[in-house]
């Protein structure tokens, strides 16, 4: 018994006369297959990796505020003020 699509195409089930799909089509089909296993362990790895970094991020932003606060009640008074975490490249 033979069905049709909206299109009006006939569709059929496949009989056992079908070639069986060879080496070449095969291999593409397992990379097709591999390359979906490789999308999600780099969507996870990705997730991994913002969730390692947003924190750190946000603390070395808040570190930075505490800083920038110091700074300006020090610059207020009319003291110098070095920040503690910064690279002396000169002197």
């Amino acid at each position: 018994m033979n069905a049709s699509d909206p299109n009006g195409t006939l569709l059929s089930a496949p009989t056992e006369s079908m070639d069986a799909p060879s080496a070449e089509e095969r291999q593409w089909a397992m990379f097709a297959h591999l390359s979906a296993v490789l999308m999600i362990l780099t969507i996870m790895s990705f997730s991994i990796g913002a969730l390692l970094t947003i924190p750190l991020l946000l603390l070395i932003g808040i570190a930075a505020l505490v800083f920038f606060i110091i700074a300006g009640m020090q610059a207020n008074q009319g003291t110098r003020y070095r920040y503690p975490v910064s690279l002396r490249l000169v002197k």
